[in-house]
């Protein structure tokens, strides 16, 4: 029996060195994380704990790899649970061993891995590609679109951390500052909303913005010489940025959730909340079309890292400042139904907010009004400023906002667009319900 109790930990012990082992060499796209090669691995006899020994020939950098392990320790825990299927998988701990002796092996083995990665740098994924621009940077800038949303935001914050984590200097700026409704999520008072004059970043990433004119004023200084990165779920897009990553999917907080599983970023939940935030945002509680099966499996893994699901849905769509509320009388009082109901159109002027002190902020979300009447296919809500309109558009599904809003010179997705639009207010309402018409009698 004894026997037995000895045999199992070192049988589990070879199982994760050979599973560490794989990872390591095939699947990380941390450069730090290539360099390292696991000579040993201890199990406790209750199987709870793992010590995992390595080398590596980087020494001076020993503290960015031991960093860079920590921060993949929770998705190397869950890939060796996957593969080896234990009741418990062992808590892994990492400890650099200076005295290795399979030098000879290491030697080796990093000078195979740093061929195969130049003979692979043609042929990496944009993700990789990531990845790699991201370790490599030692200072990066990152914004968003103006007049930023929850999604926006939530993504703007969780990339803010885990960059930061790394111990490079990131900036986040957002020219606009961070709506009230937003500003409880971890992080939002770091958020600058003026480019340094001293900083030159290395990378620039934006997030959640489909096209250069959504860009703040001032982002084509602070991005010169520094390579752009374009992180965006958006389909009408204009083409923009050194890299992109872009998938049909329901927020850019979903598709930054996938991306720090893939990169080993670290995931607390302070970034569950940001990104949790992100993606309720975006799909209205997951109540709009854009929600899938995939988004509901990305918030339930975002809730089991942590989110506080419940006080981001409170600030979303709750918890409303009373000169929201008052304004969103004066807007719901505009109120003008179209074409037997299908075609619900509010408006908005600087003086209705001024009025009663309220932000453009404060309008997020006003449009579902329009949308949640019994009927109504096409909701509008434009909203006029000095030298512009803002026009929003929503649909249940059946009509592609997104093709009307691209008629003005915008985008967006099947169910919510938008677009901003060089015009007076009259106009650009009557124009809207025109396209709307055009398209709806295409569908009848």
């Amino acid at each position: 029996m004894n026997h037995d109790r000895d045999r199992r930990p070192r049988r589990v012990a070879q199982l994760v060195q050979e599973e560490l082992s794989r990872l390591l060499v095939r699947d990380m796209s941390d450069p730090n994380l290539a360099l390292v090669n696991v000579t040993d691995v201890t199990v406790t006899p209750d199987l709870r704990s793992a010590r995992v020994y390595y080398s590596t020939l980087e020494e001076r950098d020993l503290r960015s790899i031991q960093r860079s392990l920590e921060h993949a320790t929770s998705l190397f825990q869950r890939r060796i649970a996957e593969a080896i299927r234990l009741r418990h998988t062992p808590v892994l701990s990492f400890h650099f061993d200076p005295s290795s002796k399979e030098a000879s092996l290491i030697n080796g083995l990093v000078d195979e891995l740093k061929r195969e990665r130049e003979s692979r740098q043609q042929e990496e994924t944009a993700e990789e590609a990531l990845g790699r621009a991201v370790a490599e940077a030692k200072s990066v800038l990152l914004c968003t679109h103006v007049r930023p949303d929850g999604d926006a935001v939530g993504s703007l914050l969780a990339v803010r951390k885990a960059i930061a984590s790394t111990g490079s200097t990131v900036i986040a700026c957002c020219p606009d500052g961070i709506p009230g409704y937003l500003r409880f999520l971890p992080g939002a008072d770091l958020v600058v909303q003026e480019f340094p004059e001293n900083f030159a970043p290395e990378l620039t990433i934006v997030l959640d913005t489909a096209s250069t004119v959504q860009l703040p004023t001032g982002f084509d200084r602070m991005s010169a010489g520094s390579r752009v990165v374009v992180i965006d779920h958006h389909m009408n897009f204009e083409q923009f940025g050194d890299l992109v990553i872009r998938e049909d999917v329901s927020a850019t907080g979903e598709l930054l959730w996938r991306l720090f599983r893939t990169l080993l970023w670290p995931i607390d939940t302070e970034i569950a909340t940001c990104l949790y935030t992100a993606v309720a945002a975006d799909t209205g509680a997951f109540r709009q079309p854009n929600t899938r099966p995939s988004t509901l499996r990305v918030a339930a893994e975002m809730q089991e890292e942590g989110a506080d699901v419940a006080v981001a849905i409170d600030h979303l769509f709750g918890l409303f400042p009373a000169v929201r509320q008052i304004l969103l009388g004066k807007v719901l009082s505009t109120l003008v139904m179209h074409d037997n109901n299908r075609i619900a159109v509010l408006s908005c002027t600087d003086d209705m907010m001024a009025s009663c002190g309220a932000q453009p902020s404060h309008l997020e979300g006003f449009i579902n009004f329009a949308r949640d009447i019994e009927g109504v296919e096409v909701a509008i809500l434009a909203v006029a400023h000095k030298d512009s309109v803002k026009l929003g558009l929503r649909s249940g599904g059946r009509v592609d906002v997104a093709a009307i809003a691209a008629r003005f010179g915008g985008g967006g997705h099947v169910g919510a667009a938008g677009a901003t639009v060089q015009d007076s207010l009259e106009s650009v309402i009557r124009n809207a319900i025109g396209e709307t018409r055009r398209v709806l009698s295409s569908l009848s």
